[in-house]
């Protein structure tokens, strides 16, 4: 690949993308972030803030700081840690409140499986990086614990013991309120079991980073990857190279509607998941399924013209999230497979990100565009529905597969 690409995605990275949520995300006045940014870059102080969105920060500077051995991302790190500590953790049951008003006060004191996942991929990060970045075991280590503390309560609480998988939502205090199979807290969905995969894998991949003896501690959660993986690649992963979204129970029904995003973002969660635990029979076995994914993904969705895939088959709109998965899905199986026309398609990929999902006047990228190019400036640029870890980790993953950080 030209490093005339490398070079771009790192600078759409350091000069766009971390900088726009250091200067807009954060509210001084209440220590917290936004829950809503509009096209402007103003940040409505008055909206609900979801756990999903903290821990969204907080993976997203921690990974910038530690990888890019950038210190001052430790700054907004730092913020979404304090935030996330002080004014989402549960201190009577563990956990973290789903949402919260500006001022700290609990909206939603459920748990939920996707939200919490998202926690635990973010707080074992955050640890590495201080560890790493500021070169401290305390209070890494503390960190690291928190993120333990939450990896067991999934276990122990989300964990459905009989047919696999996690449960959706729990009460505060962990219980399951119906246990039904039809019960939608007992459903199981493609994008719960992402959130927990790449929960685990990155809890594999940094705990060494903090406690570097605890093989035994290690191997408990490559099985918890292993089973994962295991149920996406039995249950999830359908003939016709889709995933699918939601199951019942026991993972049986599957319905709702095919997504291009989660089809690349699942394809390279597991193929990095299989990767991280070395294991080769499960290798074997992800390998082909990626790439069939990617290719259905290519003829049915990518638009060979202008570049940018839709949002699904029946809807054209492109939106920031599945832009970023299908960069790094292209990028993923280009460099798995040396298909020429998967380079192609990511550098056709990358066009149509700069070239229409970048908002060049204000920053960052326009939550969705139309079709012709047109973006849809009704929806948010940041907060609770649009995330920054889609396309921060995209441009970091791309930059550190290549070895051009």
């Amino acid at each position: 690949m030209d490093t005339a690409f490398y070079k771009s995605i790192r600078k759409e990275l350091v000069t766009d993308i971390l900088p726009y949520w250091e200067n807009f995300a954060y509210d001084s006045t209440t220590e917290g972030f936004f829950g809503y940014i509009d096209n402007g870059n103003n940040g409505d102080g008055s909206s609900v803030r979801s756990l999903e969105l903290v821990a969204g920060y907080l993976w997203s500077f921690s990974a910038a700081a530690r990888l890019l051995h950038q210190k001052s991302y430790m700054i907004t790190a730092d913020r979404a840690f304090q935030s996330l500590k002080n004014q989402y953790y549960d201190k009577y049951f563990g956990g973290y409140y789903n949402s919260i008003k500006p001022d700290g006060t609990p909206v939603s004191t459920d748990k939920s499986t996707h939200a919490e996942a998202i926690a635990l991929y973010a707080l074992c990060e955050y640890a590495a990086a201080v560890r790493t970045v500021r070169n401290l075991d305390y209070p890494a280590t503390v960190v690291m614990d928190r993120a333990l503390s939450l990896y067991s309560l999934l276990e122990h609480s989300m964990k459905d013991k009989e047919f696999g998988g996690y449960c959706e939502t729990a009460d505060q205090n962990w219980q399951i309120r119906d246990t039904s199979a039809k019960s939608v807290s007992r459903e199981k969905s493609l994008r719960t079991c992402v959130a927990i995969l790449d929960a685990y894998t990155n809890l594999h991949r940094n705990l060494p980073i903090v406690y570097p003896g605890q093989q035994d501690l290690k191997t408990l959660i490559a099985n918890s990857v292993r089973n994962l993986l295991t149920i996406v690649t039995k249950n999830i992963s359908a003939q016709d190279g889709h995933f699918a979204p939601l199951f019942d129970n026991t993972w049986q029904n599957p319905y709702g509607e095919i997504s291009f995003g989660f089809d690349m973002q699942t394809a390279s969660c597991i193929w990095d998941a299989a990767n991280e635990i070395s294991a080769d029979d499960i290798l074997s076995i992800v390998r082909p399924l990626v790439i069939r994914t990617a290719g259905v993904v290519l003829s049915e969705g990518f638009d060979r013209t202008t570049g940018g895939v839709a949002a699904d088959v029946k809807n054209s709109v492109r939106t920031w999230s599945t832009q970023a998965s299908a960069l790094l899905g292209f990028f993923n199986i280009w460099e798995l497979s040396g298909v020429e026309d998967f380079k192609l398609t990511l550098l056709k990929e990358w066009g149509w990100i700069t070239g229409y999902q970048k908002d060049k006047k204000n920053g960052e990228w326009f939550y969705s565009v139309n079709s012709d190019g047109t973006p849809i400036t009704s929806q948010p640029k940041g907060g609770n529905e649009k995330s920054c870890i889609p396309e921060v980790r995209c441009l970091l993953e791309i930059l550190q597969k290549a070895g051009a950080i």
